[in-house]
């Protein structure tokens, strides 16, 4: 194509000439056209944009309506963990306050209950000791008594 036009236009001046003049016509009546039909639809076109844009606006205030919604919903659930926490927290307290002497009581007796059992331990433990001293010294004797008799044989 280049080299046809190369020669095309080596050879005739007015054709080169024609021929530029031509193509600027066409790309002016193009222009032209599409000019045309720009403002012909530019009207039609700014409505559509700004129905679209009025759209978009519309899903953004619902979002944001539902998002406002679910936002006040999880302000009220923290509210009402907090007040029930709170409450329970309250409940505790008062219950440790009323049977903090109760709890003091029973703590005496089960300290008394210990010393009690423990002396009884040390009680039955230095009996059965005694027993066993007696049966040891008994043991002794026996075995002295039958060493005596095998000794006399």
């Amino acid at each position: 194509a280049k080299k046809v036009m190369m020669n095309f236009a080596s050879q005739s001046d007015k054709g080169l000439l024609s021929s530029t003049f031509g193509g600027w016509r066409a790309y002016t009546r193009q222009s032209k056209a599409e000019a045309h039909i720009r403002e012909e639809y530019s009207d039609r076109l700014d409505h559509v944009m700004k129905k679209l844009l009025e759209v978009k606006e519309m899903q953004l205030g619902k979002g944001r309506g539902m998002m406002m919604k679910k936002g006040m919903a999880n302000d009220l659930n923290l509210k009402t963990d907090v007040f029930r926490i709170w409450k329970d927290e309250v409940k505790e307290t008062l219950e440790k306050t009323q049977n903090a002497g109760k709890v003091t009581e029973m703590e005496e007796k089960l300290a008394k209950m210990k010393a009690s059992q423990m002396g009884n331990t040390k009680r039955v433990m230095m009996r059965m000791n005694d027993e066993s001293d007696y049966q040891l010294l008994g043991m002794a004797f026996q075995g002295f008594v039958q060493h005596f008799k095998d000794f006399q044989k």
